[in-house]
């Protein structure tokens, strides 16, 4: 039978179909009979079954002799056909070899060939051979059939095979051109095939609408045409050997993202990012090139207006008096400083890039005491979402490794990946802090101050009384006796707490500064026994003073707190004891002998503190003079005693300096203008007589401060008024019908002040003269803790020898001086 043609071959139809199905049982047997036909092993199988083949038929025939004596060869020929499956070739060898072993047989060769029946032999010969003829030709037969059979099969099934995989092929072929246009269709890059003489031939529907043509007329345009103008990012002629046509060719290599403008001849422009890669040929030449193409016009838009942003942000970021940032910390617990302004560089000496890079930089400035509390806070803000704020410590290693003060806000935002930002600020508020510092030190000062100026008020208008009745007492009693003796002590122990309270106003800066000339000396012998009870145990007071140490003009109270200060800072340097040595020479002062650049000119007085204490660093003594500056422990120094001591000493005309070696002591020098003339001499108490008979006003809210100074000035023989307040005394001044010859009024009262009382008798010419009486007169009659020319202001406690004379003074001077 013909094959059939491939091309004829339809597998849906119903004949292959049939054929298929007639043939199907033989498929089998066929496919293994023409394996085996086929192969060099069967044939040798085939050939080995021939001469087992023709024993068996040479021993059914002599069996068969031998029982009936009569000679059956078609056994021989039938065992062949059964035990030979091949053609006509092994069941002749196997007739032939079955002939031939009979014959082996003695008694049988006997009788065929020797016997008179010999033609038996040939019979017997002819009639092997033909059964074994024609059973091969039989089985020849049939196998050719069932051979061909499956031979047509396997054909018809191939046929089937290969029609099914080329029809699977066209479909994968359909399916992949579909995709493929899918995606040229929809990508959002325009796709370019340019070949190597740099014509187009292939543009996407995108690449069209990137370069403002048709297909129709890309095709076979050179992608350097003249009516596209290639520019750089700037404007500027894009250079042909960064092309990227041009690298693909010259490398051989893809080229991504490069990026050019286009301009057209009516001024249209665009920016395209550009990847290429090379479409090779069989023998490995390049054939054409491949290109992606974007508009990124919008981008570089929004690029360049992002960073023109970026620098209006960092341009209004700079001049904020803080640092602007943006901090990320995600959901696992990563974080990152997204934005952080250029302050950051000063404020903490990191650059901005490191940081935004890697936070830890930032977190290793932070103070180790402080970290904890940044990180604490920061983990609850991001729990509850609540506003962060912290002042901590950071470390300016860019300035010496200063510490910082840094206080830090920020709104926390969640994100809906679970992250958390923070937008806020780091303000330095290293200053603001030194000066809460210091505001809480002058607060403190100040509140002392204003106590100690209440107790003193109080307390000097006690001690008025008691020395004001102690000394009426003393000069009423018999002199010598036990009354003036008691009444002298009382008198002592009152002046010894009216010292007492000087001091504490002038602590409080509330004094009300008197200058005088006095000697040197007098200073020091006044000073010492104050000294003496502020040094430690161990320590040991050296006096070198000169013989003539000269006069100075000061305020002896003031100057008194200098010289205590100094003393108490000494012996703070000496815990284990030491020695204090106060020294005053006289000289003449110039910035170059005295090595002080303020150094007065003229004569001078030098005083000279030392102590052999633990020194100071030359960073301290730099800063000694510094207002609210100290080296001692929180609570055990405000850092104003030398600052204080420093102006009251260039306040009497005067300079100080300090020098200091770690480890062998320091030394305070004060250098104060020598005075001339001779020393103001304090008034020696004597018995008063009564020396007058003028009218006088006495004014005072305390009964007791009232009556003693009424009392002291009746015994002179004055006639005295008396007003428990300044209402009462205008009143009572009002009603006289006549002027008083001198108010005496306390300053501060309830109601109407001394100075508001004084005002209105004055105006009114209710008196010429007024002499005004405080134990705390800051802010009211003086100025800067000096009492103005013209006012008279006798500061209490005081004794009644200075009260008789000042008031005898105020009333011997004309009117008007």
């Amino acid at each position: 039978m013909p094959s059939p043609s491939p091309k004829a071959i339809d597998p849906d139809s119903a004949p292959i179909g049939e054929t298929l199905g007639s043939t199907g049982e033989h498929l089998a047997a066929a496919a293994a009979l023409r394996e085996s036909m086929t192969s060099t092993r069967a044939r040798a199988r085939w050939y080995t079954l021939a001469v087992f083949a023709a024993v068996g038929g040479a021993a059914l025939v002599l069996i068969a002799y031998h029982k009936f004596g009569v000679l059956f060869p078609f056994l021989a020929g039938f065992t062949m056909v059964l035990m030979v499956p091949g053609g006509v070739g092994p069941l002749l060898l196997a007739g032939w070899g079955a002939a031939t072993l009979t014959l082996l047989d003695t008694d049988y060769a006997q009788a065929i060939v020797l016997g008179p029946d010999g033609y038996r032999l040939a019979v017997y010969y002819v009639l092997t051979l033909t059964s074994a003829f024609f059973g091969g030709r039989l089985r020849s037969s049939k196998l050719h059939t069932l051979e061909r059979e499956a031979r047509l099969a396997n054909a018809l099934s191939r046929v089937q095979e290969l029609y099914a995989t080329t029809q699977e092929f066209h479909a994968q072929q359909r399916a992949e051109r579909d995709l493929l246009e899918g995606i040229l269709a929809t990508s959002i890059a325009g796709v370019i095939v340019v070949d190597i003489a740099g014509a187009i031939i292939f543009a996407n529907a995108r690449a069209e609408e990137v370069l403002g043509l048709q297909a129709s007329d890309l095709q076979g345009r050179r992608f350097d045409a003249p009516e596209w103008r290639h520019t750089d990012l700037d404007g500027l002629p894009f250079p042909d050997d960064r092309q990227p046509f041009a690298q693909v060719l010259r490398t051989g290599e893809p080229v991504f993202d490069v990026r050019h403008g286009i301009e057209w001849p009516d001024g249209r422009r665009k920016v395209l990012s550009i990847n290429g890669a090379p479409l090779f040929e069989q023998n490995g030449g390049i054939e054409a090139v491949v290109f992606g193409v974007t508009d990124i016009t919008d981008v570089i838009v929004a690029e360049r207006e992002l960073r023109a942003r970026d620098q209006r942000l960092d341009q209004i970021t700079s001049v904020m008096p803080g640092i602007v940032y943006q901090y990320l910390r995600t959901a696992e617990g990563h974080e990152s400083f997204p934005y952080i302004s250029q302050l950051a560089e000063r404020a903490i000496g990191a650059d901005v890039e490191s940081i935004m890079r890697s936070p830890t930089i930032a977190w290793n400035r932070v103070h180790p005491d402080d970290l904890p509390g940044v990180m604490d806070s920061t983990f609850r803000s991001q729990r509850d979402l609540t506003p962060w704020a912290y002042d901590f410590r950071v470390i300016d290693r860019k300035n010496d490794g200063q510490w910082r003060w840094l206080s830090g806000q920020a709104l926390p935002q969640r994100g809906t990946d679970g992250s958390t930002i923070w937008n806020g600020v780091f303000i330095d508020v290293t200053d603001r802090r030194r000066l809460e510092d210091e505001l809480r030190q002058v607060q403190r000062i100040e509140s002392v101050g204003q106590l100690a100026g209440g107790i003193a008020h109080d307390f000097n208008n006690v001690l008025t009384t008691i020395i004001g009745e102690a000394s009426l007492l003393e000069f009423d009693a018999e002199p010598g006796g036990d009354v003036a003796i008691s009444a002298g002590q009382i008198r002592a122990a009152a002046e010894s707490g009216a010292a007492l309270s000087r001091q504490l106003l002038g602590f409080a800066r509330r004094h009300v500064m008197a200058p005088r000339t006095v000697e040197v000396t007098a200073i020091i012998d006044r000073a010492i026994p104050l000294i003496r009870r502020l040094l430690r145990e161990r320590i040991s007071l050296q006096l070198d003073i000169a013989g003539d140490a000269g006069r100075v003009r000061v305020d002896p109270a003031l100057f008194d707190q200098v010289l205590m200060n100094l003393a108490v800072n000494a012996s703070d340097a000496m815990p284990d004891g030491g020695e204090l040595s106060i020294r005053c020479t006289l000289g003449v002062g110039d910035a170059e002998s005295l090595a002080l650049p303020n150094a007065p000119l003229g004569p001078v007085v030098v005083f000279e503190v030392s102590d052999t204490g633990a020194g100071m660093t030359e960073e301290t003594r730099l800063r000694a003079l510094e207002p609210f500056f100290t080296t001692k422990e929180a609570g055990k120094g405000s850092g104003l005693g030398l600052a204080t001591s420093y102006g009251i000493v260039t306040q009497a005309g005067g300079t100080m300096s300090i020098s200091s070696v770690p480890g062998q002591g320091t030394v305070v020098k004060i250098v104060l203008p020598a005075a001339d003339g001779v020393a103001d001499v304090a008034v020696v108490p004597e018995k008063p007589a009564a020396d007058g008979t003028e009218t006088l006003m006495v004014v005072d809210d305390d009964e007791p401060v009232r009556r003693v100074t009424a009392a002291t000035l009746r015994r002179r023989g004055y006639h005295v008024l008396e007003a428990p307040g300044g209402l009462e005394a205008l009143r009572l001044g009002r009603s006289l019908g006549r002027p008083v010859d001198l108010l005496v009024t306390d300053v501060v009262m309830p109601g109407m002040t001394g100075v508001t009382l004084a005002r209105e008798y004055l105006a009114e010419a209710l008196t010429t003269r007024v002499l005004y009486l405080s134990g705390y007169p800051e802010g009211t009659v003086t100025q800067h803790g000096i009492v103005p020319d013209g006012v008279e202001l006798l500061t209490k406690p005081f004794d009644i020898q200075e009260l008789s004379r000042r008031v005898r003074t105020l009333l011997d001077q004309p009117v008007g001086d």
